[in-house]
């Protein structure tokens, strides 16, 4: 009958990963490194951990947002979002 055919070579399968995390937060002097619960620390190692996947695994990752709270200079996070 003679119908154009195609063939599909790659797909496009977009997916969207949302991570909070939660530590204890307080003024960054009153609390020394090794007792520290810090949520941004926590969230800070997705995005690392997300592009030695892809690398490995020859895949495409985007993270967009990495959000600490509270946005203080002299806070350690209690709360950090990854999307």
């Amino acid at each position: 009958m003679g119908f154009p055919i195609g063939v599909v070579t790659a797909i496009a399968a977009p997916t969207s990963i949302k991570v909070d995390s939660e530590g204890d937060g307080g003024h960054a002097a009153a609390a020394l490194m090794p007792n520290r619960n810090d949520a941004g620390l926590a969230a800070a190692e997705l995005p690392l951990a997300f592009e030695k996947h892809v690398l490995e695994s020859g895949t495409i990752d985007t993270v967009g947002i990495l959000d600490l709270h509270p946005r203080a200079v002299n806070s350690i996070p209690s709360k950090a979002y990854v999307r």
